[in-house]
């Protein structure tokens, strides 16, 4: 774990302070981030609860972990300066802890996703396959889904600037 990942988002932290606003941060953005961090979270926590029911890997994912607080905190300074509805905040709220939920009891091993998904019963398994492999092969769609809301349609310089 370096330290780099404890403080890489302290910058646009300390701007959002600064400037009393979430001005440039698009909500689908840091929702979409948080959740790609929290894969692997989820992934490295499960894996260890399996294997021996205690956590012993976090140099391993240790980063995320700081990652995700960051992010924490910046979605807390977004919904105080934006102030949201209720409705809103309970939505999300309610979404990272059923995706969480999900996460976790997402079995060690089983057959095809939908036995992951649906059926959840390894015994009916085809080929044994990880399902908490989801949750590796999450964060890269994810990431890009996070990073296209940030993407200006028309550049730095705005509309009709030229070449």
């Amino acid at each position: 774990m370096t330290f780099a990942a404890a403080v890489v988002k302290t910058p646009q932290i300390r701007n959002m302070l600064n400037a009393k606003s979430a001005a440039g941060v698009a909500p689908v953005s840091a929702y979409t981030e948080t959740f790609m961090y929290m894969c692997s979270v989820a992934y490295f926590v499960a894996k260890d609860l399996a294997d021996n029911g205690q956590i012993d890997s976090f140099q391993e994912y240790g980063e995320n972990v700081f990652l995700i607080l960051q992010n924490v905190v910046i979605v807390a300074l977004m919904w105080r300066y934006t102030k949201p509805s209720a409705g809103h905040v309970l939505a999300c709220l309610a979404a990272f802890g059923g995706f969480w939920a999900w996460a976790l009891s997402l079995p060690n091993e089983c057959g095809p996703v939908v036995a992951c998904t649906v059926e959840r019963n390894a015994a009916s398994c085809l080929a044994v396959r990880p399902c908490q492999s989801l949750l590796i092969a999450l964060p890269l769609p994810l990431m890009l889904m996070a990073r296209l809301p940030q993407v200006s349609v028309h550049g730095p310089r705005g509309p009709g600037a030229g070449l």
